[in-house]
């Protein structure tokens, strides 16, 4: 009797999830759909992580071998591309590695701060009570102070080096999409379809996981591509004022700060790091913009 009188609304359940419980991958794809800018935004973007990851077989050579006999040579000069810096590295070597090295920590940077804030977002929007209202403490607290004054603040008790920037960003940035996610989850909980499974006796996290994330997750996705253009800014802005990634390691900002004093003389030095930071967020500015415009029309 118990069983027959649970069984149907299981079954309803089962056959509709493909509607509501759909893949994460599949809630996304609905906002990329025929899109010029947004193909050339994924185009750019897939160059310069090639570039990034390859930079090992690409680049001509050493990008920390200094040749002072060969120092500040002008594109094309000696075989080197983009020309040798003040110490005689080859400025092409050295962007190829400094797009490894800002690409892929600004990846870590997003992951982590994208990970952590929509986990904790969404249990708390879907909880409400005092959970909700701890975490609305804490987004209050960080939004209270510039983000840039919090990770030059963290950096300087965390110390230099690639980790470093990772976690500070990390811990400043991860309240934005928990603030996104919790919004979203408030509205979602009163949902005929998440009402539906709790009173089926689904788990909590499988509704959370299967039911609910996968309607709310578009919106992070697009603040992610936002943020990841922020991140680049910011990892570039804190080499730039010598908080970033430890010399001699190449950077785009450090190669932007030691290209200063050359400026009016050797201009490549400053274009070319310059322009790879514009191209990059050119690419990402793309994505983002395309699908928050899909999403708006939605």
């Amino acid at each position: 009797m118990t069983e027959e009188m649970i069984s149907p609304p299981a079954r309803v359940l089962d056959s509709d999830r493909g509607r509501i419980g759909r893949s994460i991958g599949g809630a996304v794809r609905r906002h990329v759909g025929g899109n010029v800018s947004l193909a050339i935004g994924i185009g750019i973007v897939g160059l310069m992580v090639l570039l990034a990851a390859f930079a090992s077989v690409i680049a001509p050579y050493d990008p920390l071998k200094q040749d002072v006999a060969n120092a500040l040579l002008a594109p094309g000069e000696a075989g080197h591309l983009l020309g040798t810096d003040q110490l005689g590295r080859d400025v092409l070597s050295r962007l190829l590695y400094g797009a490894r090295l800002d690409i892929f920590v600004a990846l870590g940077s997003v992951i982590f701060p994208f990970t952590i804030g929509i986990a904790i977002g969404i249990v708390a929007g879907f909880r409400g009570g005092w959970v909700d209202s701890l975490l609305v403490g804490v987004i209050d607290v960080v939004f209270a102070f510039p983000v840039l004054v919090l990770l030059i603040a963290l950096l300087f008790v965390l110390g230099p080096g690639i980790l470093t920037i990772i976690v500070a960003i990390t811990l400043v940035d991860w309240v934005a999409y928990a603030q996104l996610t919790r919004t979203s989850a408030r509205r979602e909980r009163n949902q005929e379809y998440i009402l539906a499974a709790r009173t089926g006796g689904i788990p909590v996290w499988r509704i959370l996981l299967r039911h609910m994330l996968p309607n709310i997750i578009a919106q992070p996705v697009v603040l992610a591509f936002s943020d990841a253009l922020l991140i680049i800014l910011t990892i570039t802005t804190l080499g730039f004022l010598g908080l970033g990634v430890p010399p001699p390691q190449p950077d785009w900002g450090t190669m932007i700060s030691e290209a200063q004093p050359y400026l009016s003389t050797q201009w490549w030095l400053g274009v070319a790091p310059g322009v790879a930071i514009i191209f990059t967020g050119l690419g990402l500015s793309l994505i983002a913009d395309s699908l928050a415009e899909r999403l708006d029309a939605r």
